[in-house]
């Protein structure tokens, strides 16, 4: 995922929207505050309401960093790694 939804084919990241608005993975990592925004960016062309149902429900959103946690979802479950660094807390 770039920060710029123009300079790519969206196909992949819209298809990756359509598999969590539909629980379809059971969490989404994001190691950029420009990916976290630029998957929000997209997904408001559609399933947008579904994907952020699934955020805050079903699908846990892990964040490398407090940068990209705070561009993080509203309402999401999420996993932050203040560092960026180190093991998941399981």
């Amino acid at each position: 995922m770039t920060s710029d939804p123009g300079t790519e084919d969206p196909t992949p990241l819209t298809r990756l929207i359509g598999t969590i608005a539909s629980r379809g993975v059971d969490a989404v990592a994001f190691t950029s505050a420009a990916a976290t925004t630029n998957l929000l960016r997209v997904a408001e062309r559609g399933n947008r309401t579904e994907m952020l149902r699934a955020l805050a429900s079903d699908v846990l959103v892990a964040c490398v960093g407090p940068v990209t946690a705070a561009r993080s979802p509203p309402g999401a479950s999420r996993w932050c790694n203040p560092s960026g660094f180190g093991s998941a807390p399981w």
